[in-house]
């Protein structure tokens, strides 16, 4: 068009106009069937003219175009040249009327283009729209909206996806988006001017000021989502859009929506500015802002949109530092007039995201004012608003606050309201909102440090109030705060925490301990309390007096009330302690500070106080040891305050509690230090003569009194003088009497008391009459016989006490006596008495570093903890051992062999502690042996540890020697345990095998050697640190059994060698991958171990020990891993197997990474596939094992998908391999399934289809699509003769049916190179397409020919196309009619069958038309009704389909059928009557030319079929003949059927009214002929009707009576509405005729009959009619009615002989107009009014 341009361009104006006014000529003069073709020439000529500056040949242009327009206007179908159009208005040159003009006509002729050139047309539209004037943008943005929702909206072709690709223009992107952005805003409403997110300018633009209908809507949603997603634009860019439409209020755009967003956008950066400010616009629109115009204020989106942006401004970033849109946003979603219950709570969660990811310079311009909105909308919340919405969105708004005080605390720190609200709000809301409030709580607390410190003042009240209410969060938080807030020297805070340390609920004594105990659960560390600041010891007592002030008060009494509660008292009076060690550790020189000694004082006095009577007894126990531990530190201060408090003591002496009676014995002794010797002496007497006394005291007392007199007589013996020594020996002798004489407990306690006297001063012999006896000497046997007793605690007493009695002793006897009785407990195995017995040994030995004092006046104990034994070496053992105090003696040297074989051998014992302090004692010997027992000691541990060390000591067994620990090997026949030697052997005799015990031997062997292994572990680790050099030489051997001994299943040795290499090895990373290749030998060595915990630990080290490694340090092993890892997996112990699937997980990774050419050299990953892929497809795949099977696919898979190109020296095996798999390793249910399915009622080939797709679905298959994209040409060499013997001997349906669908996807992959081998392959693959039984199968082979046949050689294509011929020819004719068998289920396979192999049905049916008619005519002649049935309807389809083009075999089916109709009648019959109906339809003009013999045989055999009496067969014939004779249009028929029809009709009738007949007798013998079946009146009207249209108007008239009465009966009141229906057609069809008659000037002999016939219908039809309509209440007679009146009136106005008229329904006739509803009968109803009326006129005049 740019030639008629140009050409209109270089004319002058008068050529234009006259060439103008030509073409208006040629337009006025031509046709509407020539008008296109004309317009296609004219119009962009005429338009182009109007760049001319002539006003004649702009008129000219303007005439013309108005005439097109009103030539065009009413006619659509007319096309207008669209592309020129648009040519024209593109170019660059075109004048603005030009391109205005051009515009418009472009939108006319897009309306009437055909779908193709809108389609084609519309992405050129969009080409520079950017920069378009804003109306011409609009219309273009309309008219592509509208041809995408026309033809895109179910989809689009990638053709035209491609073309809306090209727009690469980001402006006219943008645009169109936006365009498309609106469309999806847009929404129906009659109550908005423009929908929510749109302004009214918008909205314009989308509609063009009209409304759209919600299907248009619909269909422009879906295609514009489809177009969008063809474009393949950035998923910021589409984002607002896809959310837009998944929200939308139709389901489909919904739907589509959603899945775009899913599928699309879900990689959109959220954190896009440009798309948060968009989605920001969406969101709050612009109708707040003032500079905008009315028109082009954008709303706010609908609540719906809202809720959607709202998710996704919570996971935006950006967005909460978007100020002032976040602010907008947040206040929109809480305080806006549409606001919703959920948007509320969406607005708070938004909020809560804002304060946790804002910039601090953003939050401080939005944080106050969110703050005062949350708190508005707190204050305003309704307690009615209960539901989930309303619930969610208070606790945001509590959170939030929460955040904000972590984020801007300035907010909160000037005033204490907050905390009260909060404080407040936990004690009235419900419980749904307490735990989001005591979070916000929480946070709120670090907002208040560093406030002024009238804050923090009010703050103390407010919690202490606050810590002491019922609600357990409140008091939570108190306590919290407490902690938090304040440092530990805080008294105030110190004190909340106490009152809380004693709290019902779990949570919070735990928080108040930690805020008094800070880090007491990390374990013990010397110097935590150095670190920690606790409060001065004064300073807190002044606060707690300050709080109770009767703490002051005197309490010797003991019968004073408790202050607190005695859990609180403990808490205090342990935190108190620490203060007081706090106190004295920073300054020890504080305890002369009259000041401190006051706060001491004061602390006494409230330890007093808890030992009031209805105090606990633990609070008693701890108060009184904590008067202990003060006096440890301050003795004068306790001995003297409590000298004056003796009687106050010797109460507690009687208390119920041991620990309380000690503890107060010890204080008594620690006063009596200050006592008078006279006092101390009554004291002790005292203590005896109630001891002595002659009524039996109680246990408590006694125990107490004499625990006393060992803390006062020793005290006493401490001074000088001491007490008499009378006095002395009656205490001894009472002493020794309790011994003798009382239980066990109280003898134990005589004895410690010795002991604490011998502590100070050597006991004397006894003066028993006059003669001395040695004391030990004495109690001897007595003590023997207390050792062998059961009470461990009397033991532990008992052997300590004789240990403190040698202290001061001298006496070799006295001491041998003593070791005698401390090594008779040497078989014990309690620890605590052999830990005694250390102790005691210890004492006797001498050089322990403990005072008599230490032991007398505190709570020291050697043998309380193993600090003193299991501490470090050179801190503990190296300075207090008896060995290394005697290190010089040679007698020590000499026997360290022994010394070192012993600890040796207690390395092997199964208890642990005791392997710990042997290994303690070996590094003893260590550092003080020589180098020569230096190096033996290493060799010997060395060995121990790699299991080659023999073994030295022999072991006696005698018959209690315990083998086994109690319940390892189970029990014995008889019930009993099985432990010792003795019971084996029993077990053994018992079994009748006496060999067994050697097994029993070998596994205590076993089980010695494991402890050994980790006993030398506990010694090994200590001497590592001092051999230094000395063990290089076996680190290459013992490097790779200690890395596996890190992996035993027992914890114990784990540890314990982790121990040693920690010890041993600096570098664990570099000394692993220097000795890399021992390790991993050593490891698979191990892995086939007979030992099951071997193979275990060997397992999971080579697993954590080939991770990350490269392929030149693992791959000359990999052939070794996998059968190792392969063999653990089939192990015997479950341990060992789970090790080994966790291996193989380990081996997997490697190997595919190292067989990945992204990650590995390809050089490598070809090794690496070349050692592991043949093992994988030879040992794994083929395993027996199911967990290696399923292991080794997943590894050729991952292989595979890694591997590339490196895999194609594999290809035919892999391929083979994987195909064979998808038979073999399918679910063998589905084979048994198979076999009886018949039985089941499942039918075979929905099972086969069901087995197909699983096998797809596997990871075999996955595995063959990843091979086939690495297939190249050299690889095919080697492959297709794999698959061709894999087609000719495949077993199993789902391998058949792989080879055929893997050959044909081969072929599509490689295209032109498989030409070499397609005469191969289509050789082997026909033959199997034939005589293949499943039909999956056949049809998967049948495909794989096909795609081969594309490259195959011309000669064998046509030889496979003239073979696959005959097999159609043979079988398609069969499809063809089974297609209409009557079991739904086959039909549709055939019908499947049909489909898949016809591309157009009529052109399959001409092509094998004769075979089918051939075959139809020997099934319609079987004696099968089925049969029958199915050939009737496959000619009927024949007909439908081919037409006309079945007249030459219309006589040959014909016959077939008509011989058909006569004798009985059966199910199905009338699909016989329909096929010869269909014959007649589509072949009318043969039959009516080639035969009319036929003719009158078809109209007689379904006239026959009229009269029979099955009421389905004769309403079948009826239809039929009324169509017969539409058909054939012969106007013979009415003569011939009309008579017939009557009398059906009539007889019909007459059965029903039971009335005489109006014909006469004439017909009767007739009517008694016809069965009196009911009869359906609307199928004879309608036959009749057919009739009326083919008679000759004489005929017609002939029958008139009948006719008069037919209709006059059908529309009397006794019929239905359908019959009425019917006969109002007969009435139409009748004018139709007559009027014809009328017209026809030649036919003007019947004119008075049929004048005479049209008054009878006007004056006896017209008033039924008129009733009828007055009646029925249906708007279908309404209209026909209104039709049939309409028509006869018109009819009777046409007749010249009228000279009056009187209309007898005219009134009834406008009281129907008044009332009619249906629009189009009531039109009708006006125009029969109308006519009347001319027809007055008419004979007025």
């Amino acid at each position: 068009m740019a030639e008629t341009s140009s050409l209109s361009s270089s004319k002058s104006d008068e050529e234009k106009e006259e060439m103008l006014d030509r073409l208006l000529t040629r337009l006025a003069l031509c046709d509407d069937s020539n008008l296109q073709a004309l317009l296609f020439k004219l119009l962009p000529y005429t338009i182009s003219s109007l760049s001319s500056h002539s006003s004649a040949v702009r008129n000219k242009v303007l005439e013309i175009l108005s005439h097109v327009n009103k030539r065009v206007k009413h006619q659509p179908e007319i096309g207008l040249p669209l592309s020129e159009l648009w040519t024209i208005y593109s170019e660059a040159n075109s004048a603005p009327m030009v391109r205005n003009f051009c515009i418009l006509y472009v939108e006319m002729a897009m309306d009437r283009a055909d779908r193709k050139d809108k389609e084609n047309l519309s992405p050129m539209l969009l080409l520079g729209v950017s920069r378009l004037p804003h109306q011409h943008q609009e219309i273009i943005l309309r008219l592509v909206a509208k041809v995408i929702g026309d033809c895109h909206a179910s989809g689009m072709n990638g053709e035209i996806a491609a073309k809306y690709g090209l727009i690469n223009d980001s402006q006219d992107r943008n645009v169109f988006i936006e365009f498309c952005l609106h469309t999806i805003l847009y929404q129906q409403s009659s109550q908005r001017e423009c929908p929510p997110g749109l302004s009214i300018a918008q909205t314009h633009r989308v509609t063009a000021r009209q409304s759209l209908k919600s299907e248009i809507l619909l269909t422009r949603k879906l295609g514009i989502l489809n177009v969008i997603e063809a474009m393949e634009l950035a998923p910021e860019l589409v984002y607002p859009l896809y959310v837009t439409a998944s929200i939308d209020c139709q389901e489909p755009v919904v739907k589509r929506g959603e899945e775009l967003l899913k599928k699309k956008a879900a990689g959109a950066n959220l954190d896009d500015s440009v798309l948060i400010n968009r989605l920001f616009l969406l969101f709050n629109g612009t109708a707040t802002s003032h500079n905008v115009g009315p028109e082009s204020r954008v709303t706010p989106a609908s609540p719906a949109l809202k809720g959607k942006l709202m998710s996704i401004f919570c996971r935006s970033i950006t967005a909460a530092n978007s100020f002032p849109s976040t602010l907008q946003c947040i206040f929109g979603c809480i305080y806006g007039s549409d606001t919703t219950s959920r948007l509320k709570q969406l607005g708070m969660e938004f909020t809560v995201w804002v304060f946790k990811h804002s910039i601090i310079d953003q939050l401080k311009l939005m944080g106050p004012v969110i703050l005062s909105g949350i708190l508005k909308s707190l204050d305003t919340a309704s307690s009615l608003e209960s539901d989930a919405t309303h619930r969610d969105s208070k606790s945001f708004a509590y959170q939030a606050i929460g955040l904000l005080a972590q984020r801007m605390p300035q907010l909160f720190r000037d005033t204490t309201d907050m905390a009260v609200r909060l404080f407040d709000a936990l004690k009235v809301e419900s419980q749904y909102f307490r735990l989001s409030i005591q979070e916000a709580t929480n946070s709120l607390a670090t907002a208040y440090k560093g406030a002024p410190s009238t804050v923090l003042k009010d703050l103390e009240t407010l919690l202490l109030k606050n810590s002491q209410e019922e609600q357990s969060e409140v008091r939570f938080c108190a306590i919290r705060w407490a902690t938090s807030l304040f440092e530990l020297q805080h008294c105030p805070s110190r004190y909340i925490c106490m009152l809380g340390a004693s709290d019902i609920k779990l949570d919070i004594r735990e928080i108040a301990f930690e805020g008094l105990f800070p880090g007491k659960d990390d374990g013990p560390n010397m110097s935590k309390t150095q670190e920690l600041d606790y409060p001065k010891l004064g300073d807190m007592l002044d606060y707690i007096l300050s709080q109770q002030p009767n703490l002051s008060e005197s309490a010797e009494m003991r019968e004073q009330k408790l202050q607190f509660p005695s859990k609180t008292y403990l808490v205090i009076i342990e935190f108190l302690l620490k203060c007081f060690e706090s106190e004295l550790e920073r300054n020890d020189s504080i305890k002369g500070s009259s000041q401190f000694r006051s706060s001491v004082e004061a602390l006494c006095l409230l330890l007093e106080h808890a030992m009031a009577y209805e105090g606990s007894v633990e609070l008693h126990a701890k108060a009184s040891n904590a008067l202990i531990a003060i006096g440890s530190c301050m003795p004068e201060l306790v001995a003297s305050r409590y000298a004056h408090k003796v009687s106050w003591l010797k109460q507690l002496l009687s208390h119920i509690d041991l620990d309380t009676r000690e503890a107060a014995a010890r204080l008594l002794g620690i006063a009596s230090s200050v006592l008078p010797r006279a006092a101390s002496s009554a004291l002790i007497s005292e203590i005896i003569a109630s001891i002595s006394g002659i009524l039996k005291l109680r246990f408590e007392v006694q125990h107490g009194a004499l625990c006393a007199l060992g803390y006062v007589t020793a005290d006493c013996m401490s001074r000088k003088p001491a007490i008499p020594e009378a006095l002395f020996q009656t205490t001894l002798k009472l002493l020794v009497d309790v011994v003798n004489s009382e239980t066990a407990t109280l003898a134990s306690v005589a004895v410690q008391a010795l002991g604490h006297i011998g502590l100070i001063v050597a006991l004397p012999s006894l003066i028993i009459d006059s003669s001395s006896v040695d004391i030990l000497v004495l109690l001897q046997e007595r003590l023997r016989k207390l050792l062998k007793g059961d009470d461990t605690k009397a033991i532990q007493k008992i052997i300590i006490s004789i240990g403190h009695i040698c202290v001061k002793e001298t006496s070799s006897m006295r001491l041998n006596i003593a070791l005698d009785l401390i090594f008779s407990l040497s078989r014990s195995k309690v620890e605590d008495i052999l830990f005694a017995a250390g102790e005691a040994l210890s004492f006797l030995w001498g050089g322990v570093p403990v005072t008599a004092d230490l032991i007398l006046k505190t709570n020291f104990s050697l043998s309380m903890a193993s600090k003193f034994l299991m501490g470090d070496v050179s801190l503990s053992l190296s300075k207090h051992s008896p060995i290394e105090m005697n290190e010089a003696n040679e007698a020590i040297q000499q026997m360290l062999p022994e010394i070192q074989e012993a600890f040796s051998h207690l390395l092997g014992e199964q208890n642990e502690l005791t392997q710990e302090l042997a290994s303690q004692g070996m590094s003893v010997v260590y550092e003080i042996g020589d180098a020569s027992m230096k190096g033996n000691l290493v060799n010997a541990l060395v060995n121990t540890l790699t299991g080659s060390g023999k073994k030295k000591r022999a072991i006696k067994l005698v018959e209690d020697s315990e083998v086994f620990q109690e319940g390892v090997i189970g029990e014995g026949l008889s019930g009993g345990k099985l432990s010792t030697y003795k019971e084996l052997c029993n077990v053994a005799n018992e079994m009748g095998q006496p060999d067994l015990i050697y097994k029993f031997m070998d596994l205590a062997n076993y089980q010695t050697s494991l402890n050994s292994k980790r006993g030398a572990a506990f010694g090994f680790s200590k001497i590592a640190k001092q051999a230094g050099d000395a063990l290089k030489p076996h680190l290459r051997s013992l490097i790779p059994r200690l890395v596996r001994y890190q992996y035993d299943p027992d914890k114990n040795v784990q540890d314990a060698m982790s121990h040693i290499w920690k010890s041993l090895v600096e570098d664990s990373k570099k000394t692993i991958d220097e000795h890399l290749e021992l390790i991993i030998d050593d490891l698979l060595i191990q892995c086939g171990s007979r030992l099951w915990r071997t193979r275990e630990a060997s397992c999971l080290a080579l697993a954590d020990i080939i991770m990350g490694r490269k392929f030149d340090q693992v791959g000359k092993h990999l052939r070794k891993l996998w059968p190792a890892a392969f063999r653990a997996m089939d192990d015997i112990k479950e341990t060992v197997r789970n090790s080994g699937d966790k291996l193989c997980r380990a081996l997997t990774s490697l190997t595919v990474r190292l067989s990945d050419v992204a990650l590995t050299d390809v050089s490598d990953a070809s090794q690496a596939m070349d050692l592991v892929l043949p093992l994988l497809l030879t040992e794994g795949i083929l395993s027996k094992v199911d967990s290696i099977r399923k292991a080794s696919i997943e590894v050729v898979m991952k292989l595979a998908k890694g591997a590339g190109i490196a895999i194609r020296s594999h290809l035919s095996d892999l391929v083979c391999c994987m195909l064979e798999s998808l038979s073999s390793l399918e679910d063998q249910g589905l084979n048994y399934v198979e076999l009886h399915a018949a039985n089941a009622g499942i039918q075979t080939e929905k099972l086969e289809s069901l087995r197909i797709s699983i096998a797809k679905g596997s990871p075999m298959w996955e595995t063959l699509d990843l091979c086939i994209k690495v297939v190249d040409a050299g690889s095919l060499d080697q492959l297709v003769p794999r698959l061709g013997q894999l087609v000719r001997s495949g077993v199993g349906l789902n391998t058949r049916v792989g080879v055929a669908n893997f050959i044909t996807l081969l072929v599509q992959e490689v295209g032109v190179e498989i030409k070499p081998y397609t005469s191969k392959l289509l050789r082997l693959l026909f033959p199997v397409v034939k005589d293949e039984k499943s039909a999956a199968s056949k049809r998967a082979f049948a495909d794989a020919c096909a795609v081969l046949l594309k490259h195959s050689v011309v000669s064998q294509a046509e030889k496979l196309i003239d073979d696959t011929a005959a097999l159609h020819i043979a079988i398609l004719p069969v499809i063809f009619i089974s297609r209409f068998n009557d079991d739904k289920y086959v039909s549709g396979l055939f019908e499947e069958l049909w489909e898949e192999h016809t591309s157009s049905e009529r052109v399959a049916l001409q092509l094998y038309l004769a075979e089918i008619v051939s075959l139809i005519c020997e099934s319609i002649a079987t004696s099968s009704w089925a049969s029958k049935k199915k050939s009737a309807q496959a000619i009927s389809k024949l007909s439908e389909v081919l037409g006309e083009s079945l007249a030459s075999y219309y006589n040959v089916l014909l016959q077939s059928l008509m011989k058909e109709i006569p004798g009985r009648l059966w199910e199905g019959k009338d699909a016989l009557l329909y096929s010869i109906t269909a014959l007649s339809v589509s072949c009318h003009k043969a039959v009516s030319t080639d035969d009319p013999d036929t003719l009158n045989e078809v109209l007689r055999v379904v006239s026959a079929a009229c009269t029979k009496k099955a009421k389905k067969y004769r309403e079948a014939a009826l239809s039929c003949l009324e169509q017969v004779v539409k058909a054939f249009g012969n106007q013979e028929f009415f003569n011939e059927v009309f008579p017939l029809l009557y009398n059906m009709y009539n007889a019909s009738t007459l059965s029903n009214s039971g009335k005489a007949t109006l014909a006469g007798n004439d017909t009767k013998a007739e009517e008694d002929q016809i069965e009196q079946v009911p009869v359906p009146h609307d199928k004879i009207l309608d036959c009749m009707t057919a009739c009326i249209h083919v008679a000759n108007i004489k005929d017609t008239l002939e029958q008139r009576k009948n006719l008069m009465h037919v209709l006059t009966t059908a529309l009397s009141s006794g019929f239905p509405w359908t019959v009425k229906i019917s006969a109002l057609s007969m009435i139409k069809e009748l004018c139709s005729s007559l009027h014809k008659v009328l017209g026809d000037s030649e036919e003007t002999s019947a004119h008075a009959n049929i004048i005479s016939l049209v008054q009878e219908l006007f004056h006896s039809v017209a008033p039924q009619v008129v009733e009828c309509i007055s009646t029925i209440k249906v708007g279908q007679v309404h209209v026909t009615a209104s039709e049939c009146l309409l028509l006869i009136i018109q009819l009777y106005g046409d007749i010249r002989s009228i000279h009056c008229i009187n209309v007898q329904f005219e009134g009834m006739l406008l009281h129907l107009y008044e009332l009619e509803k249906n629009g189009e009968a009531k039109s009708l109803l006006k125009k029969c009014m109308d006519a009347l009326e001319n027809l007055k006129l008419e004979c007025s005049r």
